[in-house]
């Protein structure tokens, strides 16, 4: 697995822009890897790498901000990040 590095403001915009253009294209239950391959959308790899991509998709979650401190102690030792 790639090392983690953090995310800043302009990545996180550029991840939910292909987000948004995946759907554009209708790409639903289209292969990741095929977007970013020869046969793909030039877009895609012109804007993030595949690998990165896949990683913020694997870090990523989204959550009820009010749900999180219902399900979660004080003594837990998770940080809160929010966009």
């Amino acid at each position: 697995m790639p090392t983690w590095a953090p995310v800043d403001k302009l990545e996180m915009q550029a991840y939910f822009g292909l987000l948004l253009l995946a759907g554009v294209y209708k790409s639903r239950g289209e292969n990741t890897l095929s977007l970013w391959g020869k046969d793909g959308r030039d877009m895609f790899p012109a804007v993030m790498s595949r690998k990165r991509f896949i990683l913020i998709s694997r870090m990523l979650r989204c959550d009820f901000f009010v749900h999180y401190f219902e399900s979660h102690n004080d003594d837990d030792d998770f940080d809160l990040f929010i966009l």
